[in-house]
């Protein structure tokens, strides 16, 4: 099943599934649920706690380090520059806040 976003047809199930059967039609989003934490709960939100960003925090949970650390690690832009950024999903923003952090001026 390709993840293009357009509605696909599920095709078959594994042991354990129960909500989905052969037929279904399902829209592929990268952002998983749990459907038991308190984002997957809320109507405001669907940033699932398994999610490996703690949005609270606004690090990765497995290392602690900052989401936006290939902007400011590896590009290190310097102060005053500027940066263009194509695509403003996750890692797009998190690209933005990393060329913030570092002082460019224009983003």
């Amino acid at each position: 099943m390709s993840t293009s976003g357009k509605p696909k047809v599920v095709e078959s199930v594994g042991e354990g599934v129960t909500e989905l059967q052969p037929g279904d039609h399902v829209l592929p989003v990268f952002t998983g649920e749990c459907k038991e934490c308190a984002h997957c709960k809320s109507k405001e939100s669907n940033m699932c706690d398994l999610l490996r960003i703690n949005t609270d925090r606004g690090t990765m949970i497995n290392d602690g380090h900052w989401s936006f650390g290939a902007t400011v690690n590896v590009a290190k832009p310097k102060k005053g520059s500027s940066i263009a950024i194509f695509g403003l999903g996750a890692v797009g923003l998190a690209a933005a806040e990393g060329a913030r952090v570092s002082g460019c001026s224009r983003i």
